[in-house]
């Protein structure tokens, strides 16, 4: 009777009920081990009481900015490493010989490897949801005590629980006047007593030259600054977006505290015109002004003029130089979304990471015994996590002997491996996160996508290599 009622089930839902009983079979194990029940605890201690030990840099809102970091971090830490902990109850059940039984429930080796990577995962998530849950709860909290320094309400609530979007100001494009000018010193015999220069670096030395100058404002002048993409919920006065800069100055007041005067607006765009806008600042730091909504154009740019005056009639900054270096700030932020949404992406892609993860974690434990693999699977953990700290590495092995020949051959091999393992680091948004900016839907997505392919192919090899392998041999 019950061969009858199994045969009228379709087979993918023997499958996939198949798979289900592995998972739980796993979570369970887990359990029954302490290892989930310990991650448990330590997630716990670090949502609920770091808050109380983090101090950031006296203000309220930098303890916030600090606490999202931190916590986030060092919740992704501990399920990565239960994610390879995990990985044990593959490992037990081949010691234990458990597995002999399950093999004739019948259940397919690669309904049991894709179970226990299902499990893994399946705990991975219950866990990583309840601690984004606290760090929402705590951080909601912590916005609702009384400020440490003034402003830091304004500051929470404006930069760090909102998701923002940056838009950095255009260069423009100094490629034809460099082309320009190339020709014109090539015709006035400028480049004579130089026979063997190349064009294309004089061109691109003159364009970086021209660049510069765009750059650097001397006193008593000004430069005219545009900002494209400015999507705004609406166009008011009282819809304001984030100017923030970091100058670097030259010939500053003793006292380091430089003014200038900013214009907001084009009425030529069609905007209103604010200004002007007297400012001082302390160089050397990122300050953030707030323009008003209504100076931005109905295309969605913002015209925004810098000028190298002082104000104040000090007479302190006569030869003040502003230069804003490329790698500095200066961009304009505004609001596109919220902090719950901005936190559940941020998650989304801790978890893609964990994914990835679980997949090396269950490939490593089908192929060797549980030490070996977690020991592969934590050296594999490293070499993605510190991608760019280890390329970087070989880029300064200048060595011209045998030493730096065969640094040099490693660090080729290095390169390649990183061609095909994926940028673990690309998908870590922790920093923007913590500083309010968005994490866009389309970054999860690419995410989930590349990761999760990478995740495929992993559990592929695990269960096509757990095929292969004698079950009933076990290798210590």
């Amino acid at each position: 009777m019950n061969r009858d009622r199994q045969a009228t089930v379709p087979k993918k839902v023997i499958a996939v009920s198949k798979l289900w009983a592995v998972a739980r079979h796993t979570i369970a194990a887990g359990i029954r081990m302490k290892v989930a029940l310990f991650f448990i605890l330590l997630i716990g201690l670090i949502v609920l009481g770091l808050p109380f030990v983090l101090k950031g840099d006296g203000s309220l809102a930098g303890a916030i900015q600090s606490y999202l970091t931190y916590a986030l971090l060092l919740v992704g830490l501990l399920l990565s490493l239960q994610t390879i902990l995990m990985s044990w109850t593959l490992s037990e059940e081949l010691v234990q010989r458990q597995i002999l039984v399950l093999m004739t429930k019948p259940v397919a080796r690669w309904q049991y490897i894709t179970g226990k990577w299902l499990g893994i995962i399946l705990l991975d998530l219950m866990l990583l949801t309840g601690a984004g849950v606290g760090v929402y709860g705590m951080t909601r909290y912590l916005a609702s005590l009384p400020e440490r320094v003034e402003g830091d309400h304004v500051r929470i609530a404006s930069e760090i629980l909102t998701a923002r979007h940056v838009s950095p100001a255009d260069v423009p494009n100094f490629a034809k006047e460099a082309a320009r000018e190339f020709e014109r010193r090539k015709e006035e015999g400028y480049y004579v007593d130089r026979p063997l220069v190349v064009a294309t670096q004089e061109k691109e030395k003159l364009r970086k030259e021209m660049e510069t100058r765009w750059r650097t404002i001397p006193p008593y002048e000004g430069r005219e600054f545009t900002f494209r993409g400015l999507e705004l919920s609406k166009r008011a006065p009282d819809e304001f977006l984030q100017l923030r800069f970091n100058a670097t100055v030259y010939n500053p007041p003793v006292n380091d505290v430089v003014s200038c005067v900013w214009w907001f607006g084009d009425r030529r765009e069609g905007t209103v015109e604010y200004g002007p806008v007297m400012r001082r600042y302390v160089r050397g730091r990122i300050h953030t002004v707030y323009v008003p909504g209504d100076a931005v154009a109905p295309d969605g740019t913002l015209t925004v003029r810098f000028e190298n005056v002082d104000p104040f009639g000090e007479n302190l900054q006569n030869f003040t130089v502003f230069h804003f270096e490329e790698h500095k700030t200066l961009e304009v932020l505004f609001v596109v979304g919220g902090f719950g949404g901005n936190l559940v992406r941020t998650v989304a892609l801790i978890f893609s990471r964990l994914l990835f993860l679980a997949a090396v974690a269950v490939l490593a434990t089908s192929l060797f015994s549980f030490p070996i693999a977690c020991i592969s699977t934590l050296v594999f953990y490293g070499f993605v996590a510190l991608r760019d700290f280890i390329l970087n590495a070989f880029e300064f092995m200048d060595d011209p002997g045998v030493v730096g020949t065969f640094f040099k051959g490693v660090g080729l091999v290095v390169k390649v491996l990183y061609t095909i393992v994926p940028d673990w680091g690309k998908y870590n948004a922790l920093e923007l996160f913590a500083d309010g900016r968005n994490v866009t839907l389309l970054w999860v997505f690419d995410g989930f996508g590349k990761l999760g392919l990478a995740t495929l192919v992993m559990v592929g090899l695990a269960c096509l290599l757990f095929e292969r392998r004698e079950v009933s041999e076990v290798s210590v």
